[in-house]
């Protein structure tokens, strides 16, 4: 088997990991700690824009692989099907949390449920492309197990999506860092909105299709 698939996963995985660990450490500091992260803006905002870059190059770089490398994803199996379950709720979970509008006290429950939920959503973003990585060397007689063509041209486009949100990002931060009010507007968590949702629906198309098992329609 082409180790290329399993190398671009494995980037995918830790450069998500990293993301992560960063997210829910700053988030748990800020909740539950008289830290001021905050007391140095520049320098927060600067490891915030490298987060940032970091979740969507992930993303970029594991679809460019999935429609590289299609024919080396793992097989579809009752685990495949599991993870495949698990990351459609994440995704709902992420959307629901991300439209969510309504009123809340800040309070240390409040907190507690923020972290959780962050925790499952990233935790299973992190949780599943490291499965992805690991299983993906599974196939039998040499034959691997191919998806319909249109999960890779899906996952071309959420790969051209990550970096088009990528590029933009960077251009935002680096006008922002250099006072460059013009340009720094262009990235804001507002204007990135269509590229999240276009991510969700995306993520859940390649998930479907996915689980869809063609060899069993009824002749």
């Amino acid at each position: 088997m082409k180790p290329s698939f399993k190398t671009t996963t494995l980037i995918a995985a830790i450069g998500m990991t990293l993301m992560v660990g960063y997210g829910v450490t700053v988030l748990f500091i800020n909740s539950f700690t008289n830290i001021n992260l905050d007391v140095h803006p520049v320098r927060m905002r600067a490891l915030d824009c490298l987060c940032l870059w970091a979740w969507w190059a992930s993303i970029a770089v594991f679809f460019w692989g999935v429609f590289r490398y299609e024919g080396f994803l793992p097989k579809r199996d009752k685990w495949s099907k599991t993870i495949g379950i698990a990351i459609l709720c994440i995704v709902t979970l992420h959307f629901t949390s991300d439209i969510y509008t309504g009123s809340h006290e800040e309070s240390f429950l409040w907190n507690c449920m923020n972290i959780l939920c962050l925790i499952i959503v990233y935790g299973g973003y992190v949780a599943a492309l490291w499965w992805c990585y690991a299983k993906s060397a599974t196939f039998s007689n040499g034959v691997t197990n191919r998806r319909p063509a249109a999960i890779r041209y899906i996952a071309l486009g959420l790969c051209l999506l990550g970096c088009m949100a990528l590029l933009f990002h960077i251009i935002s931060d680096v006008a922002w860092l250099n006072s460059f009010v013009w340009l720094s507007r262009y990235a804001t968590p507002w204007d990135m909105i269509p590229y999240y949702n276009t991510l969700y629906i995306g993520i859940a198309a390649c998930v479907l299709i996915g689980l869809y098992d063609p060899s069993k329609e009824a002749e």
